[in-house]
């Protein structure tokens, strides 16, 4: 609910913008959402799955890691 103002200025703005984006009846506003859901959760599985594809391609390359000797001080001689 938005705070009562001198002619509703602020209710006619927010039904003004809100007109175009949001569905006429409470039925389709559930639809949309739930398709929303549907949609973001399709995503956040397919993003799971490439990241362990990518965890699992990888693994063998850190294997080879810590066979290299590497001096960071470096030797005067």
């Amino acid at each position: 609910m938005l705070p009562r103002s001198h002619k509703d200025i602020a209710r006619k703005a927010f039904e003004r913008v809100t007109k175009r984006v949001l569905p006429a009846s409470h039925k389709q506003l559930q639809r949309a959402l739930a398709a929303e859901a549907r949609s973001y959760s399709a995503s956040v599985q397919e993003l799971d799955r490439r990241g362990r594809d990518t965890s699992a391609a990888g693994a063998g390359v850190d294997d080879q890691a810590g066979d290299h000797d590497v001096s960071l001080m470096g030797d005067a001689d």
